[in-house]
C-alpha cells in the first residue's frame, strides 16, 4: 500500500488547506478515501484540491 498527501482546500477561505495522509493503492482510492471519513458539514467548505503520492515512513 502507499501513502498519499490528500490536500483540502476551503471554498470559503482561500490558502487556509488542509493536509492530510491516506494509505491507499492508488491517487483515486486515497481521494473517496478521505471523503469518506469526513463529517458532511466539513465537505460543504472543503474540497480536495489535489493529491501525490509521498514516501512512507515506517
Amino acid at each position: 500500500m502507499k501513502r498519499y498527501l490528500v490536500w483540502w482546500e476551503s471554498i470559503a477561505f482561500p490558502d487556509m488547506g488542509l493536509p492530510e495522509y491516506v494509505d491507499a493503492e492508488s491517487p483515486e482510492e486515497a481521494e473517496a478515501k478521505a471523503e469518506a471519513r469526513m463529517p458532511k458539514n466539513f465537505l460543504e467548505v472543503y474540497y480536495v484540491k489535489s493529491v501525490k503520492e509521498v514516501q512512507k515512513y515506517e
